[in-house]
């Protein structure tokens, strides 16, 4: 039996110059952003307590709970717009099914009856639509716009009221239902408008804009009012607005790298704040949050930053990946585990309490990562890692001090992993797409071109092993015993001899049967059993006789990126070209358990569901993909296989 224990969310879609939603549901309990192609559920007050809804098929765009809470609108880049049930959390039922604004839907705003909807997007013909949420029939002509519309919001009383602005610097005002255009101002904004928002008592109406400027309107008669002061305003466009509970005060999120509040009745800031000591281009803050006594904004990062009214500091930084997650590796002694993405993050997290932060200060192309097993000194060992690409670049991180890095040219770093240390002059090596750690020595073995090179912990390049193969895969196990698929279709064993350092293989296996590249290998942590993929297929050898010992796992379906083995040696976790992994046992009777029998990691746009799998310990696996979502699963192994709905066994 298995049971997922957490799942730590991504972080939000962001890109530069563009609003990012947040929205929290009226009881001011969750709220709710777009990652990838899914929307993300979240406690406010406990991030850790999350749920993700996997829906769409394409990149989502926003997403909202109805004033009721029974149900959430979400949206995607192609105009695809779904309403799902959230009071059956189990299914999520799907109640409606629209296309919108087929170039993109950027807002969307239900009615207080939580029977409307207004959407807001890039369309061809319309570029604002207001229906039904349970037939998807139109309420009214949304006609007025001129180009992309970026924002929408409905007034929450009747008469009903619709408010839109867009990159045509217009703020339109519609009545209805049947909605039809009322009014338009195009004199105030000189800029994009980013947002348009209702106050909570739907008195008045906000819009913010690129030109830095913001404005207030009465909700009812869309009469101008006033703007935000020009004393201690924002330097940078305006990309987000909240209201208070109490309609007293305004949040807005700008690109100058702050977040203000404001007085609504007299346009006053009366609070800025500043999200860094030293601001870079990705604290731009891209939206923003009320609700309750809860603040919040997100930046160019996809950081969730938690404000206090009180305070012009953040009071908690909430991180995570927002590109897919290439590699994973445990530290098990300090209950940690490191994460790397395709966009260059390397992340640190604690697995009971979630995100630590950024493990390197800047992203740097990362691919993979791994870290020691017990993180007490180089003489103990750390998981492999594979690459997405032989073009990308590596990273290490071997103990705390040390970080080793195979950089895109082929050369070889060995840094400390202090953000403030010096960096070291590199080696230059081939091309690398690989590097792991010899358990037994602490030296690092780089997968190059057409060689496979040790590196010291100094840093020192100290042998080199030229093949005549291609290396594919690089795994290495106890009394440094090293094991390297090759483009030659053999698994090249080979061994390191710290008396006079030199690398040599020692043979080579190949089934007779299963023949092919060589997608994934590893080494058992006592180093007697080698496994390894061709295709979909798995095969184990003993080390010592190069015998085989099993062929027969065959229950994939996509090709197997990626092996690991759990610290005792039981069992062997894989995962690939599917949303399953699957977990294996090597002892007497070879038994598969499938996790799980739902998407584990959905279809992400390379097309790899699980990227990497990882053991915390003898019975919890991490397992890592496209979906950008670190995910903890439990296996009771006590419980035979054949019981469970999504394990079956051979002998």
């Amino acid at each position: 039996m298995f049971s997922r224990v957490a799942t730590y969310a991504p972080a939000p879609n962001v890109a530069r110059s563009l609003p990012t939603r947040l929205h929290a549901n009226a009881h001011g309990t969750r709220f709710l952003y777009c990652s990838g192609s899914a929307v993300v559920i979240r406690d406010l007050r406990n991030p850790m307590i999350c749920e993700l809804y996997y829906g769409h098929k394409s990149p989502t765009s926003v997403a909202k709970w109805s004033p009721n809470e029974n149900w959430i609108c979400s949206a995607d880049s192609t105009g695809h717009v779904l309403v799902w049930d959230m009071v059956n959390t189990e299914e999520h039922i799907l109640r409606l099914t629209r296309n919108a604004c087929g170039n993109g839907v950027f807002d969307l705003a239900w009615s207080d009856d939580s029977q409307r909807i207004c959407v807001c997007g890039a369309g061809k013909e319309r570029s604002v639509e207001v229906f039904f949420a349970d037939n998807g029939a139109a309420v009214g002509d949304m006609m007025g716009h001129v180009g992309t519309v970026l924002s929408c919001s409905f007034r929450q009383q009747r008469p009903y009221r619709v408010a839109t602005g867009g990159e045509d610097r217009h703020v339109n005002f519609y009545k209805g239902p049947p909605f039809q255009l009322d009014q338009s101002d195009a004199t105030h904004h000189s800029n994009f408008v980013n947002q348009v928002e209702f106050s909570p008592d739907n008195a008045l109406l906000v819009s913010v804009g690129s030109d830095r400027k913001g404005f207030l309107y009465n909700g009812k008669t869309f009469e101008y009012v006033s703007a935000l002061s020009d004393q201690n305003a924002h330097t940078g466009a305006i990309m987000g607005v909240a209201w208070s509970p109490d309609s007293h005060r305004l949040l807005t999120a700008s690109t100058d790298k702050t977040a203000k509040i404001w007085d609504a009745a007299t346009g006053a800031c009366v609070q800025t704040f500043v999200m860094a000591p030293k601001p870079e281009v990705n604290d731009q803050q891209l939206g923003c949050l009320w609700s309750r006594d809860i603040l919040m904004t997100v930046n160019l990062r996809g950081e969730l930053t938690y404000l206090d009214e009180r305070s012009p500091q953040p009071t908690r930084v909430i991180r995570g990946h927002n590109a897919p997650v290439t590699s994973i590796a445990v530290h098990q002694p300090s209950n940690t585990f490191f994460t790397s993405d395709s966009a260059g993050r390397l992340l640190s997290w604690d697995v009971n309490e979630g995100c630590r932060g950024a493990a390197l200060p800047n992203p740097i192309n990362t691919c993979a990562v791994a870290c020691s097993r017990d993180g007490d000194s180089f003489a103990h060992g750390c998981s492999d890692i594979r690459a997405v690409s032989s073009t990308s670049l590596v990273f290490v991180l071997f103990s705390p001090e040390t970080l080793c890095s195979t950089l895109r040219d082929g050369k070889v770093v060995v840094r400390p992993s202090r953000p403030d240390a010096p960096l070291p002059e590199p080696i230059a090596l081939p091309e690398s797409s690989q590097t792991v750690c010899d358990p037994a020595t602490g030296n690092f073995l780089v997968m190059g071109e057409a060689a496979i090179v040790v590196v010291s912990p100094a840093g020192q390049q100290i042998a080199a092993l030229p093949t005549a193969y291609r290396p594919t895969c690089l795994s290495v196990g106890a009394e440094s015993h090293i094991a390297v698929g090759g483009s030659d279709q053999f698994l090249h064993m080979l061994i390191w001899n710290p008396e006079n350092n030199t690398l040599g293989e020692v043979g080579t296996v190949q089934s007779p049967i299963h023949k092919g590249r060589i997608t994934a290998c590893a080494m058992s942590p006592n180093g007697q059993r080698i496994a390894y993929s061709v295709g979909t297929t798995i095969l184990l050898y003993f080390w010592a006789d190069r015998q085989l010992e099993f062929d027969t796992w065959l229950y994939h379906v996509g090709e197997i990126s990626t092996m690991a083995w759990s610290p005792d040696g039981a069992h062997l976790a894989t995962g690939g070209h599917e949303p399953n992994i699957l977990v294996w046992y090597a002892g007497e009777r070879y038994t598969r358990l499938r996790i799980c029998p739902l998407d584990v990691h959905p279809r992400g746009a390379d097309n790899l569901f699980v990227t990497d799998v990882a053991w915390v310990n003898d019975t919890d696996v991490m397992t890592v993909g496209s979906d950008m979502t670190p995910k903890l699963w439990r296996i009771d192994f006590s419980v035979p296989p054949a019981q469970s709905l999504c394990s079956t066994h051979t002998t």
